[in-house]
């Protein structure tokens, strides 16, 4: 991971604002005129915005940005009202590609979290780290975790505008100042947003290639060669205009309506996004929640397929995940 990175943070809050404009006005204000050294601790300036639906959703709000330089970041719950967070440039950016960078990532980000009322990191990692990685997605290694440089936040009701200073981030002052001054104007004044549409898909993969695959498949799990199997055909999409990762994630939005909806910009041409109806784990304190997935029955040596399929097609719990 390089350097060490400090994990004091300090919360600043800057009162409540009267309008989206005021409250970037204030940030902008409260910025350190000049770049944080460590060991200085983690400034996290906050400004909350009143409750009102004339105020751009964080989603929306990262859409007037689509076209920005600056990576990006998004997150939902599928329960809206508990967390929506939107992030222009990253004030800290966490990439592995040795095991030993697991444990140290997971002191940083748990210690900061833990020393802030509402700081955050957004991302993933790898469901196996030591298998074959693929071109497109090198750049994520064995896991990316992000920290928002400028960020709109919205958190079990309440709605905040929040710049995450990094001491051992070079520039990051400076960049955050650009970015909320061109926040400040596209406030005054907001252009017309144009959503791209696709025009057709292919599929990347021949058939014929995929088959095979699965034949092979078919032999190795005799000899429980896998540890877990995902299918997958990966498909192009061409559009009438050169599209954003954001507006994709807002068309699935709009396409589906619900479900844990993220996008993790890394660059204009690198980019990981989705929309899921499931939780695969949520840790709060001491408590767990998951949900099983669906389509899924224990087997056994001698396990009947035909019962199985029939004891599917009659769970309630599996319908109703369809």
């Amino acid at each position: 991971m390089g350097q060490p990175i400090p994990t004091d943070v300090t919360d600043l809050p800057l009162g409540l604002a009267a309008t989206p404009l005021d409250a970037l006005a204030r940030l902008e204000a409260a910025l350190p005129t000049t770049e944080l050294a460590p060991p200085t601790a983690f400034p996290r300036l906050e400004v909350e915005l009143p409750p009102s639906p004339r105020f751009a959703s964080p989603l929306a709000w990262l859409q007037r940005e689509a076209r920005a330089a600056e990576e990006k970041v998004y997150f939902r719950c599928r329960e809206q009202h508990q967390l929506e967070a939107a992030g222009l440039g990253f004030a800290l950016r966490l990439t592995g590609a040795r095991d030993g960078d697991d444990a140290e990532v997971r002191r940083v980000v748990c210690a900061m979290v833990a020393a802030s009322a509402r700081l955050r990191f957004y991302g993933g990692m790898r469901f196996d780290p030591e298998g074959q990685e693929a071109d497109e997605w090198r750049q994520f290694g064995r896991y990316t975790f992000v920290l928002p440089l400028v960020e709109r936040l919205r958190l079990a009701g309440r709605d905040f505008v929040a710049v995450n200073v990094a001491p051992s981030c070079k520039h990051s002052i400076a960049k955050a100042r650009r970015i909320l001054e061109r926040l400040r104007r596209a406030e005054v004044k907001r252009a017309a947003h144009h959503s791209p549409h696709a025009t057709q898909t292919r599929l990347l993969d021949q058939y014929p290639k995929y088959a095979a695959s699965m034949k092979r498949i078919m032999l190795d799990l005799q000899s429980d060669a896998y540890k877990k199997i995902v299918l997958v055909r990966r498909r192009a999409f061409d559009f009438d205009t050169t599209p954003s990762a954001i507006d994709i994630a807002a068309g699935l939005d709009a396409a589906i309506g619900g479900g844990y909806l993220f996008c993790l910009e890394l660059d204009r041409g690198t980019a990981f996004l989705g929309c899921s109806p499931e939780r695969l784990f949520r840790l709060s304190d001491v408590h767990f929640a998951t949900e099983a997935m669906a389509g899924t029955i224990r087997r056994t040596p001698h396990a009947d397929a035909k019962d199985d399929e029939c004891k599917l097609l009659n769970s309630a719990k599996d319908l109703v995940e369809h």
